[in-house]
């Protein structure tokens, strides 16, 4: 049985003859490539994930805090490597939550940062 040559047509009309080993060499180039894209796309949204977690627990920290006056999230965050910077300026708390981010970024150094702003209600909670 003969193996017939195989020619591919490109659209300036050109005929060229496909060689063994380009689709395994053009493979080569671009798996690596779409794998990055990949793995930064999950890393990304990895580091989406903490930056919505510490949104979430400074705001629900600065909650606790003009409430009760004692928060327990505060020792969780803390617990987790995070810091947390409460200051208060007149009837306003602030809660700062700073966290790194595990995965890609953590080699990198990267921390996430979020605020929550909230207004003391006269005689609840007490100072930080």
């Amino acid at each position: 049985m003969r193996r017939s040559n195989s020619f591919c047509t490109h659209a300036g009309g050109a005929v060229i003859r496909a060689e063994p080993g380009m689709v395994t060499s053009e493979f080569a180039m671009v798996t690596p490539i779409a794998l990055m894209g990949t793995f930064l796309l999950v890393s990304s949204i990895v580091q989406s994930f903490h930056v919505l977690n510490a949104a979430n627990d400074a705001r629900d920290i600065a909650r606790q805090l003009a409430v009760n006056g004692t928060s327990s999230i505060q020792s969780e965050v803390e617990a987790r490597g995070g810091r947390v910077d409460v200051s208060m300026e007149g009837s306003s708390l602030t809660v700062r939550v700073t966290e790194p981010v595990r995965g890609l970024f953590h080699s990198l150094g990267v921390e996430v940062s979020e605020e929550a702003h909230i207004a003391m209600e006269p005689g609840h909670g007490r100072n930080p």
